[in-house]
């Protein structure tokens, strides 16, 4: 596929910051791929397909972003289902403490171990891709490209196709302001109405004995709608109105929730963490201290990072870099004036395996206090002893 002559002068200014390997099979994958997969990219399984190394992979698309090649994300995921529940360029974007899967109907926080995806799309200014304008992409590629994260594994476009069909009662496509009536014949069991657009739901639960009389159900798509508890309904037929009163597309379908539909979104794949961008060096050459807000309540279990160490060595300075390793459990991000004014320390000890969320410091020696040892005041007193 042929792409913008400034393309090529973004992919010399690549290859001079890059490994030549995942440059190349960045440059293929732009110039000759379908449109589906330079959308959400896993770098993880991207790196897994070429046989490259991760952290060269992950280097190259993030100097990719940053030349302008790619734009990243922070997809704020539902671990039950892997479905996206909220998305933005930036990880300051991620502001609530708790996400809600209508799909799932569950409560999640915004662990940045394991619901916090980092993926990477190719710019419009590069390539246009259907994905750039997803009111066009059909039901089907919605799902894989919008709605489900670059951690499920997806089957290939027939299986999916046919998957789809086996687990929903119906779907269609409802333009802005439009209304459309469908006959069904409800099994007994549990059902989900549900438009990916808006992730607006109704929970049906199916039982008892069949209806003798058509039953009844209107399902009005808005932007200001209420969540909804599950409804009881009886097998047989219904008659629902889908309408859209919004001023976009939407997608809504009747889901059958069977072990079908379980079984596949169960199926997951590595990606690309939060977490893990976190530590990467490249990400933080790029990027510095411009990621999180002070105020945001970011949850994590653990994070490794590099501490620097002033040691003194035969009488000279010697500085190293070693990795620390934090360990939160359920605690959030900690509060660094917290730290300073916080616990114990036991003199002339490393704090690794506290409990206050301290980074790890250097080991102060002559009787230091582990304080002094990550200070101004304190490394000059070393330098002094």
């Amino acid at each position: 596929m042929k792409v913008p002559s400034e393309t090529n002068s973004l992919f010399n200014a690549l290859r001079k910051s890059s490994k030549p390997k995942p440059v190349s099979a960045i440059e293929k994958l732009i110039r000759d791929r379908p449109d589906s997969e330079l959308c959400r990219i896993n770098a993880l399984a991207f790196a897994a397909k070429h046989k490259l190394n991760e952290e060269d992979v992950i280097a190259a698309f993030l100097h990719g972003a940053r030349l302008g090649i790619f734009d990243m994300s922070w997809n704020i995921l539902c671990p039950a289902c892997g479905g996206v529940l909220d998305s933005g360029a930036t990880l300051k974007t991620v502001k609530q403490a708790e996400y809600t899967c209508v799909l799932c109907a569950e409560d999640c926080e915004p662990t940045l171990d394991e619901i916090v995806e980092v993926t990477f799309t190719i710019s419009p200014r590069v390539r246009r891709i259907a994905a750039h304008d997803p009111g066009t992409l059909p039901f089907i590629e919605y799902y894989r490209q919008v709605f489900w994260s670059s951690g499920v594994d997806l089957p290939d476009d027939e299986a999916l196709a046919r998957w789809v069909k086996e687990t929903t009662l119906d779907a269609v496509e409802l333009s802005a302001g439009e209304k459309v009536v469908l006959s069904l014949q409800m099994p007994e069991g549990y059902l989900i109405v549900f438009d990916p657009v808006l992730h607006m739901f109704q929970h049906i639960e199916v039982t008892g004995e069949p209806a003798r009389e058509s039953q009844s159900l209107s399902f009005v798509m808005t932007r200001d709608h209420a969540p909804s508890g599950t409804i009881q309904m009886r097998p047989g037929a219904l008659w629902i109105t889908l309408e859209n009163r919004l001023n976009v597309r939407t997608l809504p379908a009747i889901w059958i929730v069977t072990d079908k539909v379980h079984d596949l979104v169960s199926k997951r794949r590595p990606f690309l963490t939060a977490k893990r961008l976190l530590t990467n060096q490249t990400f933080r050459d790029i990027y510095r201290t411009d990621t999180l807000d002070v105020d945001q309540r970011l949850k994590i279990t653990s994070l490794s990072f590099p501490v620097y160490r002033p040691q003194r060595l035969n009488g000279t300075l010697r500085t190293s870099w070693r990795f620390g390793r934090l360990r939160f459990g359920a605690r959030t991000f900690p509060d660094p004036e917290r730290n300073r004014r916080g616990g114990k320390r036991r003199r002339g000890k490393d704090n690794r395996g506290r409990h206050h969320g301290d980074v790890p410091d250097a080991r102060p020696s002559h009787g230091g206090r582990a304080e002094d040892a990550r200070s101004s005041e304190g490394l000059e007193r070393r330098l002094a002893a």
